[in-house]
C-alpha cells in the first residue's frame, strides 16, 4: 500500500524577536513510495460490466477466476445474476474480452479453476447443497461431475468458494462459510479441506478464527490462497 509520511518543522530552540510575528508551518506531505508487488497500474478501469454480458445494470456480475490456456490465452470464468457461471477469453491485451457460452447449467456461482498437472480444467463452484465441480479438456465444454465435492450436511454449514493449490501430492483447499447480504461476516474464520486427486475431500477443520488453534483468530470470508 502507499505509504505516506507526515512530517512537521520544529521552531528554533533560540529565543525569538518579540515583535517578529509567529511564523507557522505546514505538514510535509512525502511522495507516496511503491511497496514491491502491491503497486499496480490500472489500464482499463472496465473489461466486463453487467450490460456487456446481458444482466441488468446494478446486478452482480462478480467472483472473476482465470487460467492462462496452452495457446497463451487467457479465460476467466466469472458469476453473472440471473445466467449462472459465465466465461470470457481475452487473446493477450487484456482489455478486449470476448464471452462465451454458459458454464453450468444452473445458477450456480462463485467459481474457482484448477489446471491439472495435464493441462485439464476442474471448476469449483457454490450450490445450495455445497460444493460441486465441473471438468473440462478445452476450457470451453464442461461436463458437471457427480456428487458434491464438499456438502453441507456433512459439514453442518453452508460453504463458500473453495480456493486449491497443490503442495506436493497433496491438494489444499481453503473456503469460508457462505455468506449472506447483510448478514455479519462468520468467527469461525478459514477452514481448510485436503485431497490426493482434487476430486475426493477429506474436511480437515479450522485454520483461523476464534474457534481454531491458530494466532489468526480474525474472521474473514473468500481467502485466496497461492
Amino acid at each position: 500500500m502507499p505509504l505516506f509520511l507526515l512530517t512537521s518543522c520544529g521552531g528554533s530552540s533560540t529565543e525569538s524577536d518579540p515583535n517578529t510575528p509567529p511564523q507557522t508551518t505546514q505538514p510535509e506531505v512525502a511522495a507516496p513510495q511503491s511497496v514491491g508487488a502491491i503497486s499496480f497500474d490500472i489500464y482499463a478501469e472496465k473489461v466486463l460490466t453487467p450490460e456487456s454480458v446481458g444482466v441488468k445494470k446494478g446486478l452482480p456480475v462478480a467472483d472473476a477466476t482465470a487460467v492462462v490456456l496452452a495457446d497463451g490465452s487467457v479465460r476467466i470464468y466469472f458469476f453473472a445474476q440471473e445466467k449462472g457461471i459465465l466465461s470470457a477469453t481475452s487473446s493477450g491485451d487484456l482489455k478486449t474480452w470476448t464471452i462465451g457460452e454458459p458454464v453450468t447449467n444452473s445458477f450456480w456461482g462463485q467459481p474457482r479453476i484448477l489446471k491439472l498437472d495435464d493441462g485439464t480444467l476442474r471448476l469449483y463452484f457454490v450450490t445450495g447443497d455445497g460444493i460441486k465441480s465441473a471438468f473440462s479438456k478445452d476450457g470451453v465444454n464442461f461436463t458437471e461431475e457427480e456428487g458434491l465435492r464438499l456438502a453441507k450436511k456433512d459439514l453442518g454449514f453452508e460453504p463458500g468458494a473453495l480456493s486449491v493449490i497443490k503442495l506436493g501430492g497433496t491438494y489444499l483447499g481453503y473456503f469460508s462459510e457462505l455468506e449472506k447480504p447483510g448478514a455479519p461476516i462468520s468467527k469461525k474464520g478459514y477452514y481448510v479441506a485436503k485431497s490426493t486427486d482434487s476430486l475426493n475431500w477429506e474436511f480437515v477443520g479450522s485454520v483461523s478464527g476464534a474457534d481454531s488453534n491458530s494466532s489468526l483468530k480474525g474472521n474473514g470470508k473468500h481467502p485466496y490462497a497461492m
